[in-house]
């Protein structure tokens, strides 16, 4: 910490016996990369000396784009995941919805060619979800049909009226009925990089 400018400034301005009572209350902190410290908004209790790394200091901001289809909406939306704040138009509540429900495994190998094979996804899905969710659940809980609650059985309801609508907005945009996506969601881009010293 010696070699530090902050700590170099400090002994200068405030002498050694400041310095020594500064050192003392300090706490090493090590964080692995793209650790979030905090978020906008949020009342820091914590004041950060960088010693090694760069910290990214990341705004929330309005993004607008028009899309023509969902295949390049879902690419940026998987590339951007972690820095989506807040989705504003429903196309985008569409694909964030389809996201959340894939794994994180599956989400990273799903390489979408044309909407026809986005098509042929959801119809799989919605096969699945048909004939196996509710006795996966059943087994994997160990419950018979009838303990199965109301609550799980309106959530797949839920989920595979989603897919459903979903996939007929990929036929309409296929089929040339809808000619573009217009989107708007707040995400997160780096206003500055703080480096030590």
């Amino acid at each position: 910490m010696q070699n530090n400018a902050f700590f170099q400034k400090l002994l200068e301005e405030k002498g050694e016996y400041k310095l020594f009572k500064i050192y003392n209350s300090l706490e090493m902190q090590i964080h692995e990369r793209n650790t979030q410290l905090c978020q906008v908004g949020e009342l820091g209790d914590t004041f950060f000396i960088i010693i090694r790394g760069e910290v990214g200091i990341l705004k929330p901001s309005n993004y607008e784009e028009e899309y023509h289809d969902f295949i390049q909406l879902y690419q940026f939306m998987v590339d951007n995941l972690k820095f989506i704040q807040d989705v504003k138009d429903s196309h985008s509540s569409i694909i964030l919805r389809f996201i959340k429900m894939i794994s994180q495994r599956e989400l990273r190998s799903l390489n979408f060619k044309t909407l026809e094979n986005m098509e042929s996804f959801l119809d799989d899905m919605i096969k699945h979800l048909n004939t196996d969710t509710q006795d996966k659940i059943v087994k994997f809980y160990g419950l018979d049909q009838h303990k199965l609650g109301r609550n799980a059985v309106k959530e797949m309801s839920d989920d595979m009226t989603f897919l459903r609508f979903f996939r007929k907005e990929v036929r309409l945009l296929a089929d040339g009925k809808i000619k573009k996506i217009v989107t708007h969601f707040e995400i997160l881009r780096e206003v500055a990089m703080l480096k030590p010293g």
